[in-house]
């Protein structure tokens, strides 16, 4: 059974991680709020499939200059032999949430590699998504008093970025 889950105002790192435990299996269940606005919990299972919707909602905290500036100085970082080589680095929303989901993964496992094929991530809400989102309310930037940042607001900042090869 795939979990759907909402990214609207939800904060990137507490997202990614609670998704990266749901990919391993780590979790029994997953309670959230649904777009009627009752209480939801959903079993887990080992092997279930995850839908991210509106990444680009998702919220990263801290003062934005300085966030910007942090993944600006990551597209500097090149490889000196051939650049066509890597490192690539995310430059859409989805792939900069995909991404801070595998750094939760142990990627250089076997069962880290099956979990992170399991996932999908989306701008906004696709049709062909079966399901309801659910919204891990206990995640929520609603209260927060610090700056923030929305991930689709980061990728636009650095997509007018050109390497220089």
């Amino acid at each position: 059974m795939p979990i759907v889950l909402d990214a609207n105002n939800l904060i990137l790192g507490r997202l990614a991680s609670e998704i990266a435990k749901i990919l391993l299996g780590k979790t029994s269940e997953v309670t959230g709020i649904n777009s009627e606005g009752k209480t939801v919990s959903l079993p887990t299972e080992k092997n279930n499939k995850v839908f991210v919707v509106n990444a680009e909602k998702a919220v990263i905290t801290g003062n934005p200059k300085v966030t910007t500036q942090r993944y600006l100085q990551r597209m500097h970082i090149k490889t000196l032999t051939n650049p066509r080589r890597g490192p690539f680095h995310p430059r859409q929303p989805e792939a900069i949430v995909k991404r801070a989901v595998r750094g939760m993964l142990p990627w250089k496992k076997h069962t880290g590699k099956e979990a992170y094929h399991r996932l999908r991530i989306y701008v906004g809400t696709p049709e062909g998504i079966s399901g309801e989102a659910i919204r891990l309310s206990q995640y929520s930037a609603d209260n927060l008093t610090t700056q923030r940042i929305t991930v689709g607001e980061v990728a636009r900042r650095i997509s007018t970025y050109e390497q220089r090869l």
